[in-house]
């Protein structure tokens, strides 16, 4: 669902981005014409880039699941052709997961903020060969994010 990342501190912050198409299966018709992203594929874009952000910032190899939604605030949409900038900002790192801080925004003007957990789920709940697709599809849509860690997800 993100589609690339611009900034990306491990353990911290990350800025990615969300291009909204209309080819895109996420896109929903409204009324004949008027079609957007619904708020509920936006929060899961959200929850995409805090999940990779905890990974990536965790020794152990597990899946950040999306555990609780404390706030979400939906204040605007995102329209095919809108590029969404997604911050998300983790706070309280633990092995278990971590508080997540997001803001969404199209052309600097905010659409959605939320407050989340994340959950992290041992990797040997998984059988292996999710855990080896997982990892590939990781690298092939994020090699930045394996570059300068080699081995670290």
């Amino acid at each position: 669902m993100v589609d690339r990342f611009l900034e990306f501190e491990r353990g911290k912050r990350a800025v990615a981005v969300k291009n909204v198409s209309l080819s895109d299966d996420l896109t929903t018709e409204y009324q004949p014409g008027q079609s957007f992203l619904p708020p509920t594929m936006l929060l899961e874009s959200i929850a995409q880039a805090a999940g990779i952000l905890l990974m990536s910032s965790l020794e152990n190899l597990g899946q950040a699941m999306l555990a609780k939604v404390s706030t979400f605030r939906c204040t605007g949409i995102a329209r095919p052709g809108d590029r969404i900038e997604i911050e998300v900002v983790l706070e309280d790192i633990r092995e278990e997961g971590c508080r997540v801080n997001a803001v969404a925004r199209v052309d600097s003007n905010v659409i959605a903020e939320s407050v989340f957990l994340l959950a992290v789920v041992p990797s040997e709940v998984a059988p292996i060969e999710f855990r080896e697709q997982s990892m590939r599809r990781l690298r092939t849509f994020y090699p930045e994010l394996f570059e300068a860690h080699a081995g670290r997800v």
